[in-house]
């Protein structure tokens, strides 16, 4: 078994923290000082746009791989995968609503994924389009066993009630 560390967390925006300092810089010297050696970083809600260059959202010694919220303000979801490891596969989707990456590591056979589903989504139907393609994509890799599966997200689920640990769907 690999011992491996990831890291996740919401961003409300890599880009800048103000004062024109871009958060990336933060998460870089945070990934540069960590105990630990970390293989993935998956961050909701970066705000890239279309626009954002790779360059300038770039972690030294990581690959990235992103999704951006092209219709919506905030929005969108990166991974950030170690630079040792080799992504065999990758899976990008956007919608209106929605942002999934996701990326199979044959070497120790993980599929890492992060999720932004936007708050203001009023239908669960893109959102189960968005599941399907991730159920699709780890389905691809079940072989002999099933992949080792590290997800993460800002789900935004606000059709369900959550009652005492559990969901109970609402009617919509």
């Amino acid at each position: 078994a690999v011992v491996s560390t990831q890291s996740t967390g919401n961003a409300r925006s890599l880009q800048s923290a103000g004062d024109n300092v871009w958060k990336i810089g933060l998460l870089g010297d945070a990934v540069a000082t960590a105990k630990s050696p970390i293989l993935a970083i998956a961050v909701t809600e970066t705000w890239f746009r279309p626009h954002t260059m790779d360059a300038a959202v770039k972690v030294e010694g990581f690959k990235l791989i992103r999704a951006d919220c092209i219709s919506c303000i905030g929005g969108g979801c990166a991974l950030y995968i170690h630079a040792a490891l080799t992504v065999s596969d990758q899976l990008v989707f956007s919608d209106k609503n929605n942002s999934l990456v996701a990326e199979f590591v044959s070497q120790i056979k993980i599929v890492y994924a992060t999720i932004y589903r936007s708050p203001t989504a009023s239908s669960l139907r893109d959102f189960r389009a968005l599941i399907g393609e991730l159920q699709l994509f780890i389905e691809k890799y079940s072989g002999e066993s099933i992949p080792d599966i590290f997800l993460t997200g800002d789900f935004n689920l606000p059709l369900f009630k959550w009652v005492d640990g559990a969901s109970v769907p609402i009617d919509h």
